[in-house]
C-alpha cells in the first residue's frame, strides 16, 4: 500500500490477503498520520465524540481493505468481521453505541453490516480512543 497515511506505526504488515480474505491491521482514527483526538471514554471523550471517531477509523480500515483488494486484482465483498476497540475510563459501558458511530461508513463501503464485537480496553497505542480491525471477503475479480 503505497500512501504514507496508511504506513503501519511497528513493526508488521497493514494487510495482507489470506483464503479470499483481506486482513486489515488496528486502524486508529488519523487524520494523515496524526491521531484526531487521544484520550478514553467516559473520561476525556463524551459518547457522540466516540462516535464521530469510530466512524473516522472505520473509513480508513475500509479504504486500507478497497485499496489492499483491488492492488490484488479485486474488489472488496460485503461480508465482513471487525472489532471495535474502545478505550474507556471508569464505568463507561456504552462501548457497543461508540461502535454503532462507524455503521454508515459499513453499509456504505460495504453494502451490509458486518459481524461485529466491540471491546472495552484501558489503554490504546499511542492513546487512542478507538482501534478498529477489519477482516473482509474479496469481492468479484477485476476487469
Amino acid at each position: 500500500m503505497a500512501s504514507d497515511e496508511f504506513t503501519p506505526g511497528g513493526d508488521y504488515a497493514l494487510t495482507t490477503i489470506i483464503n479470499g480474505q483481506v486482513i486489515v491491521a488496528g486502524m486508529t482514527p488519523k487524520n494523515g498520520r496524526t491521531l484526531v483526538r487521544t484520550g478514553r471514554l467516559g473520561a476525556e471523550i463524551d459518547l457522540a465524540e466516540g462516535r464521530r471517531l469510530a466512524e473516522i477509523a472505520a473509513a480508513r480500515a475500509t479504504t486500507a481493505a478497497r485499496t489492499a483488494a483491488h492492488e490484488a486484482g479485486f474488489t472488496l465483498g460485503t461480508q465482513a468481521q471487525v472489532t471495535v476497540y474502545v478505550a474507556v475510563a471508569g464505568s463507561f459501558t456504552a462501548i457497543s453505541e461508540v461502535a454503532d458511530g462507524a455503521t454508515p461508513i459499513w453499509k456504505q463501503h460495504l453494502g451490509a453490516l458486518p459481524v461485529r464485537a466491540a471491546v472495552g480496553v484501558a489503554r490504546l497505542p499511542g492513546d487512542a480512543p478507538i482501534e478498529i480491525a477489519l477482516t473482509a471477503a474479496l469481492g468479484s475479480r477485476r476487469h
